[in-house]
């Protein structure tokens, strides 16, 4: 771990927020260049293993603590951390969310209440737009 700059400061961050990575979830992270700041509050640990993954996931997809505060701002504040990275992964922004309403799309248009059914939706309003299938 030395080699790597691993750290027991490095390590105690991570204990701090209530996680105990492996040897090998330590290096990976390090390795990726993950600190715990990177971690937003939604993001509580399920399981150790996915929850360092996803920790890696955001750091390789440049997802930062502003970028989730954004999001956040733009009326998505439940997104956990898989649709923040799918989020992120299909380009979506905050900018992108107030194109795509001053298109007509709603988070309730796909007629669900439910805030992971609209999340899926909206990410396939996005890639209409994208294709230019959808017109305002």
């Amino acid at each position: 771990m030395k080699v790597q700059g691993v750290t027991p400061e490095y390590i105690r961050e991570f204990h701090e927020l209530g996680l105990q990575p492996s040897a090998d979830d330590v290096i990976g992270m390090k390795v990726q260049g993950v600190d715990a700041g990177i971690r937003p509050a939604r993001c509580a640990p399920r399981d150790l293993n996915q929850n360092t993954d996803e920790l890696i996931g955001m750091k390789v997809q440049g997802i930062t603590p502003e970028y989730v505060k954004s999001m956040q701002a733009a009326g998505f504040k439940d997104l956990d951390c898989d649709e923040l990275i799918g989020a992120k992964v299909q380009g979506i922004t905050p900018e992108f969310i107030e194109q795509a309403r001053k298109h007509g799309f709603s988070e309730s248009e796909s007629g669900q209440a439910d805030g992971a059914q609209a999340r899926r939706h909206f990410v396939e309003f996005s890639q209409e737009m994208r294709r230019g299938v959808r017109s305002s």
